[in-house]
């Protein structure tokens, strides 16, 4: 007789208790496996010549999983023996009481402001083991069992439920039927009811879910969302490639699917002090070109002081030595959603996904094409698959049911890498790369209410790119200066460029807004030798020009220095100068006879100066530099101030 037991828990609960024969691999084989019907106090009987040969015996309990979220306190926080313990999120009762204890109280003290000005209730990544759960845990609730034993018999699926634990000889399917009703139950119970809350109190639901490439969660939220944080996403690689390049392609599809313009994501999060506006710009154009239209940029602190500057560092903000020049990155950021969130994104691929995970590495191909796409579940499939010019799955999902309706609807297509490159056929001729690597080209596709296409053109490589836009007209328009012109032959997409193709006529334009600059107080100035002036009134001890870490005073040092020159012009010039700063670290403001004329957040240091700025005679040129708060916080000593050389020509 065997008695399974895991201890001496009181809450532990049987589910099932399985035999299967084992093949040479050391593996069960499925058909061998038989349910064992336990006796009182759970006594199993075995016989040997029942269970002649090798067999494995499993036991499955309903168990705690030991998770745990988030205090709001340190001494509560990840990792103490005071962290509150997970909720069942797939228990309709544990949910129940969770809202009345949460939100049914912020209803109480905050009702009166519910709609203006809070808008909206934000969900944080809830997972269903919780935090640092136990590491031979699957996510389980009694309810799961019915629904798996709605397409089995209940006898198979507890003789495969094993199998998520241990390897079975025959892949029966069972694992990718349990995620998909875990991610059902999850979506029905948790994230069901909290929309309903909301609804009936005037919110919207936004957030996002655990996973970055999950979707049916998204389903429930008013406003699809996903999060970029923990330098998960950053130039190169991961651009295109591990789960977290999904998110916001996920959200976007999932708002697309209900018609819904509203896309979230929570933004540099966690990137740590050595984040550069660099990044910064990179990233959120990588948002930007894949759907997204609201930011949570995470975080902007009040306080910095002590351990609280790296609790999920860095401050966006006041804190940051790039603060004099955070209102270029914000006027971006403020264009092109004014600008993208009034239009309808659209897409020509349909890339049905039958189970709860979205692909990443299959759909790599798309982007690097220009070939625009929304990921859908079956039942969106259903509802809004006649939008798509082609509908695709992965080769693995092919097997499955719905990849037989998709091919009686049609057109479709085997998403197969390896496979015929069926994509290069949507791929957009007005749109072609003369020069540089057409794969770091981003393609993004709207349109307005008189159907008119826009584009979103972002360069997500390190070179530069020759676009040609072929027979297109309308305008460009840079989102990070605002200037607009008209197409007309190849345009050079820089190194961290973004710009948006207005169709012929758009009324829209994208507004020249700019914050009132920090005022610095200027210092004197030589014709041929650069002086500065430090931001913060403290007398400069750093060099002219150069690296000021190379000052040992001035190594740990994070702040902003303004520069200023004069330039002796014989006569003021008919057409732009090219003023070049060689190398910065890390910003530049630059004014001309006090105008501003250029924010430069990323090599080339580079800018045409209007030919209008200039005049005969004497011309001040100002430059505030401002280095990389990595140096005070993190010892980094990355190079910093006006480096050089600049010229002018």
């Amino acid at each position: 007789y065997w008695r399974p037991t895991t201890g001496r828990s009181l809450v532990d609960r049987l589910v099932a208790v399985v035999a299967g024969q084992l093949d040479d691999q050391h593996q069960v084989i499925a058909d061998s496996t038989r349910v064992l019907d336990p006796g009182e106090h759970h006594l199993i009987r075995l016989s040997a010549d029942e269970f002649a040969g090798r067999w494995r015996l499993m036991a499955l309990f309903d168990v705690p999983s030991e998770g745990t979220i988030r205090g709001a306190y340190g001494h509560n926080d990840d990792g103490s023996p005071l962290a509150p313990a997970a909720a069942n999120l797939l228990d309709p009762a544990a949910v129940a009481s969770f809202i009345r204890l949460t939100h049914d109280a912020y209803a109480e003290h905050l009702g009166r402001w519910f709609g203006d000005p809070i808008v909206a209730m934000f969900t944080d990544e809830p997972h269903i083991l919780g935090r640092n759960h136990r590491r031979d845990a699957r996510a389980w609730d009694p309810a799961l069992l019915a629904e798996l034993g709605a397409e089995r018999r209940q006898d198979e699926v507890l003789r495969l439920l094993p199998s998520l634990f241990v390897p079975y000889d025959d892949d029966h399917g069972l694992a990718a039927d349990h995620a998909r009703v875990v991610a059902d139950q999850l979506s029905r119970v948790y994230y069901g009811a909290q929309r309903q809350w909301c609804d009936e109190h005037g919110l919207a639901l936004t957030g996002h879910p655990s996973a970055p490439d999950e979707l049916t969660a998204l389903d429930h939220f008013s406003w699809p969302g996903q999060d970029a944080v923990w330098r998960w996403v950053l130039p190169g690689p991961t651009a295109l490639h591990g789960r977290e390049s999904a998110t916001a392609r996920t959200a976007a599809s999932a708002a697309s699917a209900r018609g819904i313009r509203t896309v979230l994501t929570e933004a540099l999060g966690a990137y740590g002090w050595r984040l550069t506006m660099d990044e910064a710009k990179w990233l959120l154009d990588w948002h930007l070109v894949r759907g997204t239209t609201t930011f949570v940029l995470h975080a902007f602190f009040e306080s910095v002081r002590g351990n609280r500057a790296f609790e999920s560092e860095p401050d966006l903000g006041l804190h940051n030595a790039w603060w004099p020049h955070l209102d270029a990155l914000t006027a971006h950021l403020r264009r092109a959603v004014m600008v993208l969130g009034s239009l309808t994104p659209t897409a020509e691929v349909a890339v049905v996904v039958p189970d709860d995970r979205a692909p990443v590495e299959e759909v790599a191909v798309l982007y690097e094409h220009q070939v625009t796409f929304d990921y859908l579940t079956p039942q969106q499939w259903r509802t809004v698959g006649d939008r798509y010019r082609v509908t695709t799955v992965i080769p693995a999902a092919t097997i499955d049911p719905i990849w037989d309706e998709i091919r009686e609807a049609g057109p479709a297509r085997v998403l197969d890498p390896a496979g015929p490159a069926w994509w290069t056929e949507l791929t957009d001729e007005q749109v072609r790369v003369r020069e540089g690597r057409r794969e770091d080209l981003r393609l993004g596709r709207w349109r307005d209410a008189e159907d008119r296409d826009w584009l979103m053109l972002v360069n997500e490589g390190e070179q530069s790119l020759s676009v040609d836009l072929g027979d297109r007209t309308g305008e460009l328009w840079d989102l990070w200066t605002g200037q607009r012109w008209q197409v007309d032959g190849p345009y050079e997409l820089g190194r961290r460029c973004s710009v948006v193709v207005a169709p012929a006529g758009a009324s829209s334009t994208p507004p020249a807004v700019r914050a009132t600059p920090a005022g610095l107080p200027p210092g004197p100035l030589g014709l041929t030798s650069w002086q500065a002036h430090r931001g913060d009134g403290q007398a400069w001890t750093g060099p002219a020009i150069g690296d000021w870490t190379t000052v040992a005073d001035l190594e740990t040092w994070s702040g902003s220095v303004r520069y200023r020159s004069v330039v002796e012009l014989a006569e003021a010039p008919s057409d732009p100068l090219v003023l070049d700063l060689g190398t910065v670290g890390d910003l530049a403001r630059v004014w001309v006879n006090g105008e501003v004329v250029a924010d430069l957040a990323w090599a080339p240091y580079r800018s045409e100066v209007p030919a209008t700025c200039w005049r005969s005679g004497e011309n001040v040129v100002e430059v505030l530099v401002s280095n990389s708060s990595a140096n005070a916080y993190e010892g980094a000593m990355r190079p910093s101030g006006l480096i050089g050389p600049v010229t002018l020509g």
